[in-house]
This record gives C-alpha cells, structure tokens and sequence, in this order.
C-alpha cells in the first residue's frame, strides 16, 4: 500500500482523479443527494468538442453541492451534459489521507493546482473539463445561512487558465449551500480564523447544525435544500503562456457580469429567504 500511494500520488492528484463510473453511481450517493436534497437545473446545452472550466459558487463550509454533482451521478450530470467528462479539484490534503484518498479520487477529484488544471484543459481531449470551488478556504468562513458573500472580486486565476487553454467559463451558482450550518461569527473570531487559514492553508469555521434524532444541536448539517443552476459558457479564445493581464481582466468582468444575472434570475425563486444581495469581496 505504502509503494501504492507513493507511486500514484505522482501523478493521480495531478490528472484529476481515476474515476471509477461504477463507485459515482454507487446507491449510497442517492440517499446522499435526497437528505438536503440535492437538484441540478441546467440552462443551455454544452458542446461536447470543447473543454470547460465549470466555476462552482459559493463555497460553503464544505461543498456538499460540487462534491454531489461532480463527485457522483446522483444529480445525473453525464446524462444532462453528455460526452462532459469533468473532474473536480479541492483541496490537496483531501488526497493525501490513506484510505480515504482512494475513496476520494474513484469519484474523479484531484489536487486543485495549476498542474492539474494544465493536464485536463490541455490534454486536447474533447469534452475534458475540470470543476473548481473559486471561493476556496476564505470563503468557508462566510459560509451564512440567508446569505451569499463570494470571494471573487480578486480571484482571476481560474479566468487566466481558461484563456491560456481556450477552455469556456461556466458559472454554477448554488443556492442553499450556506444554509446547512450556522456559523459562530465574530472580528476578533474572524482575525484568529484568517491568521489560521494563512498558515495551515486550509479554514477552521466553527459550524453547528443539528443531531441525529433532534434538529436544536450538533454537526450533521440541516437538511435544506440545494438547488443549483448552470449558467450558459462564456467561450474564451486559446492564448497560450503570455496572456496579458488587460484580457484577463476583461474576462474576469464578463464572467462577475454572467454570473449576476444567474443570481438575479434565480433569486427570487430560490432564494426567497435572503437577509442580504449576494455581495463579492
């Protein structure tokens, strides 16, 4: 097992995964998906001879959403977007635990790195995509129910891999994610969190849901519902290792501009209970 992990840890983080079809449909993940439950609406069709940069949001604490629906089929992702074969990339200890990791990368998830992004995007194979969670760690601390902060504003790396690649933006918005725990808050809180998140590289919410057999108590998350929606793609042109960063910011803007309108569009139906407009930061 020890010359197993050491050989595989090589290269499996880096290419996204091994992606077993069999372990993602496996009849666990249904029960998984009909907790919350978990829903997938799809706005345009995607072109299967092009390769994407699917672009989750929000975070959450966890990602119970991207994990559902690029992680598994349970949401039936294959069958709304077929000849798609995308792999979602989180965070590189995910893939580093023993025995869990196997577990982890049979369901198509690797090392988020630009490594990754390069091999998948790169590759020339038609249809090969990869997911990534954009808000990441920092994000995770503004997981609040009623409410969608989003780290973004700054976040342009994902928009210049795209435009090295030629690979499509497409934003995925989903609502309910922050609704699955509450969220102890606080500045003095929130200053130990990001001088935490700064060193360990990963961040530490202090998060409550509900119990087992009681809804007042504990960390199993509500059961609320996730409803997430896939926006139309923004195409980008393939410009190789010297992307300027006038282009990039162009992009940048035209995707923040693409995936208000998905908020805006979908607010009010899926959204109703909102304390606050999604805000970027």
């Amino acid at each position: 097992y020890k010359r197993q992990v050491s050989t595989q840890s090589t290269w499996g983080p880096y290419r996204g995964g091994w992606k077993w079809d069999r372990w993602r449909r496996i009849w666990w993940w249904g029960y998984f998906r009909d907790y919350f439950p978990i829903k997938l609406i799809k706005t345009v069709d995607l072109d299967p001879k092009r390769n994407y940069l699917f672009a989750y949001h929000p975070h959450g604490v966890i990602s119970v959403g991207a994990l559902c629906h690029f992680g598994s089929e349970a949401t039936g992702f294959a069958k709304e977007f077929p000849g798609i074969d995308c792999r979602l990339l989180g965070l590189k200890l995910i893939t580093q635990i023993p025995f869990s990791r196997e577990i982890v990368m049979l369901s198509g998830i690797g090392n988020v790195d630009r490594k990754t992004c390069d091999y998948l995007l790169g590759s020339g194979i038609p249809g090969k995509s990869c997911a990534i969670v954009i808000g990441g760690a920092q994000e995770a601390l503004d997981a609040v129910p009623r409410q969608m902060t989003l780290t973004l504003a700054n976040r342009k790396g994902f928009v210049k891999v795209a435009l090295v690649h030629g690979a499509s933006l497409v934003p995925v918005l989903s609502f309910g994610e922050n609704d699955l725990w509450d969220q102890l808050q606080s500045p003095t809180l929130r200053a130990a969190q990001d001088r935490m998140q700064r060193k360990l590289g990963f961040s530490t919410p202090l998060i409550f849901g509900r119990g087992i057999f009681q809804y007042s108590y504990g960390l199993m998350p509500h059961r609320q519902p996730i409803v997430t929606v896939f926006g139309a793609p923004i195409h980008c042109p393939k410009l190789g290792a010297a992307v300027p960063p006038k282009v990039v910011d162009e992009y940048h803007h035209r995707y923040v501009q693409a995936l208000d309108e998905l908020y805006q569009k979908h607010k009010n139906s899926l959204m109703s209970r909102r304390t606050q407009s999604m805000t970027l930061k």
